[in-house]
């Protein structure tokens, strides 16, 4: 009888128990096989390490059953019943009656027997262990979440610290897992996720980001970052000061390296990829007859131009690039020009340094709140969620009038001297960071104005479908500002 040994450790068992280590269980059933009838004969499997019980749905049920289906097999042996299952009795009395009724053995070393779906007192037995598991299961998972509840509540930190902090005390506990303190605080690569949520919340794409932290904190083993570890981290409530696992929530358990404005800022869309070529403007043109994006062009007979290439326009527009970049550069800094000449009143700031110490503190309120009802722990998570979201906008308000008082930003005059000296990528960073899009007309007859043919949507000015990638096809109008733009009829 050609056996399969089913060897499992589980996490929630611990990695060095060794009344259940593989090796333990590779001898108690080396020594019952033959007992039975049978002969190991995948001895140099490799056993599913760290693989819970909870679940049927395992590589290791699977190969098993897909073995005994292609007749390599003859049955399974495990050394106890719960390196089969802790799963619901209902799952795991399925995989074993799928098991016997092909003809497969199901041999328990513990028991000494080989269980058969005809015999009513070997499956009572069966049963009786299998349900034992189970109980065992949910025992470990309660305990475990009562610490794990307790751990969220003393501001301690799960699994390995993300980047920006490290553990208040990293030595390993004796006799057991995790550290001597997991409480996160802050350590010398801090000053980098500021700045990598600074950027992201002015329009980088994942990928400007992940090759800035190749520069900013390269990895020891002079790996590159990916994109999907930056989305991750940018998106990541602990640098908040949160820390949280399940339902379990500590908003105020360590320092937080970005204040939630800043946070709530970089979840924006991620920017745009800066085109390459020789245009300026290129992915921010627009051609008004179709609300699509025109791609710049250069031939022998005419200066460079960018023009509409999508089919189906009835109104496409053609202009020369060098007039249409001149024009745009200078209405961007008239812009620039007009934002900066306002006037921040004293009081106003006020008001928002108030707001946000009034937020704050129904934050710390609501954090200090620990409901146990299920109910009362959703209605509180919605409260604590909605003042949160309220505090964002305060410090967003605050961060901005503050910024815009004590700092003159750029100076205008200086940006135009310098700009024929820039880069085209310096050049178009600039553009990028004030222009969500260049709307232009079909010139009429006789018409030269590039003013008047044109429109300048700055940053966050513009409609969402007109921002947005590839729409359907829609004509575009206005007036003499951008507040009369308008989908054409």
């Amino acid at each position: 009888m050609r056996l399969d040994v089913l060897i499992r450790v589980s996490q929630q068992a611990g990695r060095g128990d060794h009344l259940r280590s593989p090796e333990q269980q590779l001898a108690m059933c080396e020594q019952a096989a033959p007992a039975v009838g049978g002969e190991i004969v995948n001895r140099d499997a490799p056993p599913a390490i760290d693989v819970s019980g909870r679940t049927m749905d395992r590589a290791d049920i699977h190969t098993i059953r897909e073995r005994l289906r292609d007749g390599l097999t003859d049955g399974v042996i495990m050394a106890w019943t719960d390196r089969f299952s802790r799963a619901p009795i209902e799952e795991s009395m399925t995989i074993f009656r799928e098991i016997t009724t092909a003809g497969g053995h199901f041999v328990v070393a513990e028991m000494g027997m080989d269980i058969r779906p005809d015999d009513p007192h070997g499956e009572t037995m069966l049963v009786h262990s299998l349900q034992q598991a189970r109980v065992q299961y949910l025992q470990i998972t309660k305990r475990w979440a009562l610490s794990r509840g307790n751990a969220v509540k003393a501001g301690k930190a799960m699994g390995v610290p993300p980047f920006g902090y490290r553990f208040a005390d990293p030595t390993p506990r004796a006799h057991t897992r995790g550290v001597v303190d997991s409480r996160l605080v802050a350590d010398r690569t801090a000053p980098v996720v500021r700045e990598l949520f600074e950027r992201k919340a002015t329009g980088a794409t994942w990928l400007e980001l992940a090759r800035w932290l190749d520069t900013a904190a390269p990895k020891p083993n002079r790996g590159r970052w990916a994109r999907s570890s930056v989305e991750f981290m940018i998106r990541n409530r602990t640098y908040l000061g949160e820390v949280r696992h399940g339902q379990d929530v500590h908003a105020s358990a360590h320092e937080p390296l970005i204040p939630a404005g800043l946070w709530s800022r970089a979840q924006n869309d991620p920017g745009r990829r800066t085109p390459r070529g020789t245009y300026l403007l290129s992915g921010l043109v627009r051609c008004a007859g179709c609300g699509r994006r025109m791609q710049g062009t250069s031939g022998s007979r005419h200066a460079p131009r960018y023009g509409c290439v999508t089919a189906g326009c009835s109104n496409r527009s053609s202009i020369t690039a060098a007039r249409l970049d001149d024009e745009t550069v200078r209405q961007l800094f008239r812009r620039l020009e007009e934002f900066h000449a306002r006037a921040i009143d004293e009081a106003d700031v006020d008001r928002a340094r108030e707001e946000v110490d009034r937020r704050t503190g129904e934050v710390e309120r609501l954090a200090q709140v620990v409901p146990t009802h299920p109910a009362a722990v959703a209605a509180h998570q919605k409260a604590l969620t909605a003042a949160e979201s309220a505090l964002a906008d305060a410090e967003y308000q605050l961060e901005q009038l503050a910024r815009a008082q004590s700092q003159a930003g750029p100076d205008v005059r200086e940006l135009e001297r310098d700009w024929p000296s820039l880069t085209l990528n310096d050049r178009r960073e600039i553009v990028r960071a004030g222009v969500d899009a260049v709307l232009v007309r079909r010139a009429s007859r006789g018409t030269s104005d590039v003013a008047g043919r044109i429109l300048v949507v700055f940053r966050g000015d513009g409609p969402a479908e007109l921002v947005a990638g590839r729409q359907p096809i829609r004509s575009w109008a206005w007036n003499d500002h951008p507040g009369s733009l308008r989908t054409a009829a």
